[in-house]
This record gives structure tokens, C-alpha cells and sequence, in this order.
């Protein structure tokens, strides 16, 4: 038993509990969501790049980056301009929207059977 009365896996589960909460809460801050705006840019960068079988030393010589500074954006840990976007989808042959969006499945519009 801990100092609360509770056992140890009940403790456990409640600082989890708590850390999760915390957690979901930061999630919803401004910096939250910048955070995970980082980390969805770094996710389709990154999926890029393996489409075209490009490695982040390939992309930096092709666009004039240090290999650092690729490595902090793909981190998530970077704070990108617009320029810094536009170099990232010229040295992917992408759309910059390709790669500031998710990619969302079309619906397909229901049709009216043929009468």
C-alpha cells in the first residue's frame, strides 16, 4: 500500500489519469496545436520524401539547407516561414499546400438510381 491507501497500481493508474488529463488540456493550448501542426507538416514532409525515395541529406542539396536545420523541422521542433515551405515543396516537386494540408478522402457523391 502507498501513502494514500491506494496500492501501488492504483496509484499508477491515477498519476495516469492525471498526466493524461494534462496532457489533453496542453493539447487544446495555442501552443498545443502549433505543436501538432509541427509534428502533421514533419509526418507529410516526411512521407514525401519517401515517395520519392529521397533522403533529408538529398533534399537539403537540393534546395540549400543544412541537414540540421531539416532535422529540426522534422522534429517538429523548427519554426518554418513561408519560405522555408516553398524551398521543402520546390525540392519535392510538391504543391506547398501538399504539404501545409491533410489530405482528406473525397466522398463520393451518392446517385440517384436511373429510373
Amino acid at each position: 500500500m502507498g501513502k494514500s491507501g491506494m496500492s501501488e497500481a492504483e496509484e499508477l493508474r491515477m498519476r495516469i489519469k492525471r498526466s493524461i488529463k494534462r496532457n489533453d488540456e496542453w493539447a487544446e493550448t495555442e501552443e498545443g496545436q502549433e505543436y501538432d501542426f509541427r509534428l502533421n507538416f514533419a509526418n507529410r514532409l516526411a512521407a514525401r520524401m519517401k515517395a520519392r525515395r529521397m533522403t533529408q541529406s538529398d533534399l537539403c542539396a537540393a534546395i540549400g539547407m543544412k541537414q540540421p536545420q531539416l532535422s529540426r523541422i522534422m522534429a517538429g521542433g523548427e519554426n518554418l516561414t513561408f519560405g522555408t515551405v516553398m524551398r521543402l515543396a520546390r525540392g519535392l516537386g510538391a504543391s506547398p499546400y501538399s504539404l501545409l494540408q491533410k489530405h482528406r478522402k473525397r466522398k463520393t457523391p451518392d446517385l440517384a438510381p436511373a429510373i
